[in-house]
């Protein structure tokens, strides 16, 4: 939108999604509403095994909505 880099890299590499699916992140509270406006925002997610390391600890973390919605067809985005 306008320019937004939804999938911007910090000094150590790790886009937004990746670091809002860290223990850390989990542990201070739910990360949903986050995670859904960077999707909406055109963010991506990441691939493979660490797809579903992520997506693990989301459930171990009772995110299971959210990683319900990963899984689906659409991977959380909307469609326009």
């Amino acid at each position: 939108q306008l320019g937004a880099d939804a999938d911007l890299r910090n000094s150590s590499g790790f886009t937004t999604i990746q670091i809002l699916f860290s223990d850390a992140m989990f542990e201070r509270g739910d990360i949903s509403c986050r995670v859904g406006l960077l999707l909406g925002w055109g963010a991506t997610f990441i691939d493979g095994d660490e797809w579903r390391h992520s997506l693990s600890r989301a459930r171990k973390w009772g995110y299971h909505k959210l990683a319900d919605l990963f899984e689906s067809e659409l991977g959380g985005r909307r469609c326009e």
